[in-house]
């Protein structure tokens, strides 16, 4: 009887972290030049070219990015969205 007490408070414990998510960023272009991005995550790291005013939905979350010659990047964690204006990248606020 103690091992199905203890399963099913296991159970409510973990049912009640599975409410947490991460949603990754949309990375959104201003600008009227394309751009290649560096991405970072912990699963490793690509090389990606965003087009001028084009947006590219959930290009990661908890992961690093930074313009090609620009080595002034952001760490993003579960931010919604990621913007390039004038060939910077700036991070909007979850507040």
């Amino acid at each position: 009887m103690k091992i199905i007490k203890k399963a099913f408070l296991v159970l409510a414990i973990l049912s009640g972290f599975s409410n947490v998510t991460l949603y990754a960023a949309d990375l959104v272009n201003s600008d009227n030049v394309s751009y290649t991005i560096f991405v970072d995550t912990d699963d490793g790291s690509k090389t990606i070219t965003i087009a001028p005013n084009e947006t590219i939905s959930e290009i990661c979350s908890d992961c690093y990015l930074e313009i090609d010659g620009n080595p002034k990047g952001v760490t993003i964690e579960n931010e919604p969205i990621v913007t390039i204006k004038d060939g910077k990248l700036s991070v909007a606020s979850n507040e």
